[in-house]
């Protein structure tokens, strides 16, 4: 019943995929009291959801006894109404939705996150990010593109095709007819090596921490950085809301190398009942990608969460003398992890454990404050050397400190 461990943030469920190794699992013995419902029912599953919050759960001793599962239609319902008030995270997912994504490492749909924003006396879409392979990358469409409207054009058994009409940062407008569409999820995107100051500095956007391929992928790329002699590295983690714990482990080893070697990660805790299976996972032994990086710039936005701010946390523990600085917005706010439970044709993401690093530094439920504030501009692409976050830690690299006005 027990799948695997992971750390995700709000709706980014639908960017993770399965890894992981034994050096990032919780001991081999971990065993919850409650067991997998056979009964199926709406009151079958509510009963095995509620039983699993008095159990495994995080605040299981706060979870409240007075309560009618009768009245909840749904599993996500019944939830909301017993969650502890710091849970924004807790929820369930079809079965058949988590092995397309978490198993085969697959999206379905256009391929871009939009966002609204007013423009005069309406308001417009504008591209946030687009998937790398997907059929709206492949039709061109890319970040700062405004979204002026749409409408659908035909509808094949659920697929749709919609012409988007839009505008790029230059005015010049267009039409584009997309078909939505199985796509390889590639989280690494707009890789880019910049000279500033006479120096070379690697970015590179990354969109969530998933196992298996993304593993390598992340080589791929460390290789390159160390080919190019990077001496700075610009990692955009703006809307990177989780994943799995082993991926941010060996991002850090890659960023960190010696620095970091066979050091604490995280420091995990279960809740009282189950407190003997407290556990730590670690940065990695084989440093022979990493770039034994000192330092590192992150960008953050409230979107950045779980595996994302465990990846900053991690790093700046004392042990390592790095020096992370973090450009942006405060992130999200979640310093806890989840093991998925399977029942019936549902699957269960409950809080199980907080973390913190091995300064005992944990608990930032407010976020992690930047070191330089900076706004997420959207009506320019990534790499774009005008967009005001990257900008700002270019600032400081040349500077050694943040602008003016963003400290």
């Amino acid at each position: 019943m027990i799948k695997k461990l992971l750390w995700v943030g709000f709706a980014t469920f639908l960017f993770i995929a399965c890894g992981g190794d034994n050096r990032h699992a919780a001991p081999s013995s971990l065993h919850f009291d409650v067991e997998s419902t056979k009964v199926c029912t709406q009151a079958g599953k509510n009963r095995f959801v509620y039983d699993v919050f008095k159990d495994s759960y995080y605040w299981a001793d706060e979870v409240t006894d007075d309560i009618n599962l009768s009245a909840y239609d749904d599993e996500n319902s019944l939830i909301d109404a017993i969650k502890n008030s710091k849970d924004r995270f807790s929820f369930v997912l079809d079965l058949k939705d988590y092995e397309s994504v978490f198993e085969s490492g697959e999206n379905k749909g256009f391929g871009f996150l939009a966002r609204m924003v007013p423009e005069g006396d309406k308001y417009i879409f504008n591209v946030m990010f687009v998937y790398p392979g997907s059929p709206a990358f492949n039709a061109g469409v890319i970040r700062s593109d405004k979204v002026l409207s749409d409408e659908l054009v035909a509808d094949n058994n659920g697929t749709a095709t919609r012409t988007f009409h839009l505008e790029n940062s230059a005015g010049v407008k267009r039409d584009v007819n997309i078909t939505e569409a199985a796509y390889a999820i590639n989280n690494i995107a707009n890789v880019s090596i910049l000279d500033v100051d006479q120096k070379k500095v690697g970015y590179f956007v990354f969109q969530s921490f998933v196992g298996g391929y993304t593993l390598t992928q992340l080589d791929n790329l460390f290789r390159k950085f160390k080919t190019a002699q990077i001496s700075d590295l610009i990692l955009d983690l703006r809307y990177n809301g989780g994943g799995e714990l082993n991926v941010a482990a060996h991002l850090g080893t890659l960023i960190g190398g010696e620095n970091v070697q066979k050091h604490i990660f995280q420091n995990h805790r279960f809740n009282p009942k189950y407190a003997q299976y407290d556990f730590s996972t670690y940065f990695e032994s084989d440093i022979s990608q990493s770039l034994n990086l000192k330092r590192v710039f992150i960008i953050t936005t409230q979107e950045s969460a779980s595996a994302s701010e465990s990846l900053i946390n991690a790093l700046r523990a004392s042990d390592n003398h790095m020096e992370v600085i973090t450009i942006g917005e405060h992130t999200f706010g979640k310093p806890y992890g989840m093991y998925t439970l399977s029942y019936c044709d549902k699957v269960l993401f409950p809080i199980h454990i907080s973390n913190e690093n091995s300064d005992g530094v944990g608990h930032y439920v407010d976020g992690l404050a930047p070191t330089c504030q900076a706004r997420d501009n959207i009506t320019v692409n990534f790499a774009d050397l005008r967009e005001d976050s990257l900008a700002e830690a270019l600032y400081y690299i040349e500077h050694h400190r943040c602008s003016k006005g963003s400290e």
